[in-house]
């Protein structure tokens, strides 16, 4: 609306407006965020960017933008999920440890600091050679579930879905191949949205997108599992003859 927003704007009656004060302090052009969320009543948003001398994520407070903690460290971060869980933000991306930072892939914040789920997602089992990435996060059923590109989550096979109950990973059987980019619950089912148009889900080809269904797709877990079911709804419609009365339930 002719107004300059840079990074993050909220919008307000019929226009735009910038949130909050925000200087670019990386000499760059090229700021992303791709993730939105809230946290103890503060906006929280992560990406690929440099503002306020911030980089990769940051809460505002309804006046000032700031810090998590020390920051996010490393030079190729990118916050891609944002989601509350059991009173404590998750932020997933593409999280190095290797680099300084609490968690692998994923991160949990107290309020206080940052720390690490377990050994966290991977590529590799038992390795950090590869950032591994972690690029949607939704609550389902109780649980915190995962999406991205790895094939491990504390050393249980669990590929590119993973489900955290708070204590442990758990695997998410189905996927085989193409990348989750994307998340979602609808009508107690989750979803999963692919990166590359093509993939692989329980052995059949898919097109971007894939459901869940249990107990056809089970988990995997290291001391059991954990259901992630398909609702069953029950309907009623109304039939012929007497469509006032007579009804069919399924």
């Amino acid at each position: 609306d002719g107004a300059s927003c840079i990074a993050v704007a909220k919008r307000v009656g019929q226009h735009w407006e910038q949130v909050g004060d925000i200087v670019n302090t990386s000499g760059g052009s090229s700021h992303i965020i791709r993730s939105i969320g809230e946290y103890q009543g503060n906006l929280v948003v992560g990406g690929t960017f440099e503002l306020n001398n911030i980089r990769y994520a940051m809460r505002f407070d309804g006046s000032t933008w700031h810090q998590f903690a020390d920051g996010i460290f490393g030079s190729n971060n990118d916050i891609t999920a944002i989601q509350e869980y059991q009173g404590d933000l998750y932020i997933g991306g593409t999280i190095e440890i290797s680099a300084g930072n609490a968690g692998h892939a994923i991160m949990r914040w107290d309020g206080q600091e940052f720390h690490s789920l377990g050994v966290g997602p991977q590529l590799i089992n038992g390795s950090y050679q590869y950032p591994g990435w972690v690029s949607a996060l939704v609550v389902h059923r109780g649980k915190l579930i995962a999406g991205g590109a790895f094939q491990f989550a504390n050393n249980v096979p669990a590929s590119l879905v993973a489900a955290w109950d708070g204590t442990e990973w758990c695997g998410v059987g189905g996927y085989t191949d193409g990348g989750v980019i994307s998340l979602g619950v609808f009508q107690d089912t989750l979803w999963a949205g692919n990166g590359g148009g093509d993939g692989t889900f329980n052995g059949l080809d898919m097109n971007n997108v894939a459901k869940y269904i249990w107990p056809e797709y089970a988990d995997t877990c290291s001391d059991g599992t954990i259901d992630v079911a398909e609702l069953r709804m029950s309907k009623q419609i109304r039939v012929w003859p007497n469509p006032a009365d007579d009804r069919l339930s399924m």
